[in-house]
């Protein structure tokens, strides 16, 4: 523009140089301005690039976006390949199917990875494959190898396209590298939680343990040095006393191996129609002896519908209720058992008439080796009753809760379960 306006009127030029001028003038403006939309338009896709990596939610979420992404910006196909176990690359099983992963192709694959160097088409290093290989690497760290598919032998990678496809390794690198740094986070603080589950397992469960069996072994040791001259009500008493200590070891053992099956999801369900009143007298009946010098009050609506839940599960759960009822209340007191229907849904409750559990512990009761810290008779126990009755409720679909007992005192405990 400024040599148009230099040029005066009366220079007389040619009309044919003025044409020529401004042709290259607007030619020149026409790239200035097709660079320019081709600059914002790189910029905008690899930030969208750069978004969809951020956004990844996995591994294999990051390769699929990975690969996609890079095929829009470089207008050829390309492919993410990890690094397998046995530090080669895993081609895509679709790839090698159709035959368009050959074995020259996972050589080069291959050596770029362990070299950590490109190789492939177009390049010095078994060229005779058919796509080009750049290793992903980050941290001294090779996650796998991005590979641009080049079926034709003239197609080579120019050098704005590797320039790009470098940018582009750079920020899947980064990507992957969060990634790795994540979960071994996540393995780090697995490792710990289990660490601190096992020493919680081990503190809780070894007093209950040895409890039960320090008695069974105190009473048969006592029969067989002085069952001679011991009278048979003696004798008999003992024997009680070890069946009982045996059943109560037999419950915390059954109590540890749910609380396994609920913690590795190895947890079968059973679910079909099951009456109430069957299975609160399945459980009163295994807590025969417990419950000898109670009182058990049970309150079931006449008209109550089966309940949809698994028999031995529901079973396990009011053994559990009532066994802690019966802990943590006087014994002169009685264990209410009630049970009705609304809307659709079975309300079951176990309540006692002991101490109680303070209100702000009563969320708390449920979880793992949780126990409320002023327990209504002093008794301690592993804490796993009530988880355990939380994860078998959850799991038949259903839910419990913890509240204040009738009239005010001790603790109810509420289940919810779908009718049949």
């Amino acid at each position: 523009t400024t040599e148009i306006y230099t040029l005066s009127l009366h220079d007389a030029l040619p009309i044919s140089i003025w044409r020529s001028v401004v042709g290259q003038l607007a030619a020149r403006l026409r790239r200035q301005a097709r660079d320019a939309w081709l600059s914002t338009r790189r910029v905008e896709t690899l930030f969208d690039f750069s978004r969809r990596l951020a956004t990844a939610v996995d591994e294999r979420d990051l390769i699929s976006a990975a690969s996609q992404g890079m095929t829009e910006l470089l207008g050829k196909r390309c492919v993410i390949l990890r690094r397998a176990a046995d530090k080669r690359v895993e081609p895509p099983a679709d790839l090698v199917r159709a035959r368009e992963f050959r074995d020259t192709d996972q050589a080069a694959a291959d050596w770029t990875l362990s070299h950590r160097e490109p190789a492939g088409h177009g390049t010095g290093t078994l060229p005779a494959a058919g796509w080009y290989f750049l290793p992903v690497t980050e941290s001294g760290h090779a996650f796998g190898v991005i590979a641009v598919d080049l079926p034709a032998t003239a197609d080579v990678i120019t050098a704005e396209q590797n320039r790009l496809l470098f940018t582009l390794q750079a920020q899947l690198a980064a990507a992957w590298e969060r990634f790795r740094l994540r979960q071994a986070t996540h393995d780090a603080q697995l490792q710990h939680a289990t660490e601190s589950l096992r020493s919680a397992l081990l503190a809780s469960v070894s007093h209950d343990l040895r409890t039960p069996l320090v008695s069974i072994t105190g009473a048969l040791t006592a029969l067989r040095d002085l069952s001679l001259n011991m009278p048979a009500t003696d004798r008999s008493q003992l024997l009680g006393a070890a069946i009982k200590e045996a059943e109560r070891l037999n419950r915390l053992i059954q109590n540890l191996l749910d609380m396994t099956r609920l913690s590795h999801g190895a947890l079968t369900l059973r679910m079909a129609p099951v009456d109430v009143r069957d299975a609160v007298s399945e459980a009163v009946s295994r807590l025969g002896d417990l419950l000898a010098a109670r009182e058990v009050q049970v309150n079931i609506q006449a008209s109550l519908p089966p309940v949809r839940a698994d028999r031995v599960l529901l079973g396990q759960v009011l053994v559990n209720l009532m066994e802690n009822a019966v802990k943590f209340s006087p014994e002169a007191t009685p264990i209410r058992i009630e049970a009705g229907a609304e809307q659709g849904r079975v309300r079951l409750s176990v309540a006692d008439r002991g101490a109680g559990i303070p209100s702000e512990q009563r969320h708390r009761v449920f979880d793992l080796f949780q126990r409320a810290e002023q327990g209504d008779t002093g008794v301690t126990g592993a804490g796993l009753g009530l988880s355990i009755c939380k994860g078998f409720v959850e799991a038949m679909g259903g839910t419990i809760g913890a509240k204040e007992g009738p009239d005010g005192t001790g603790t109810q405990i509420d289940i919810e379960l779908p009718a049949s």
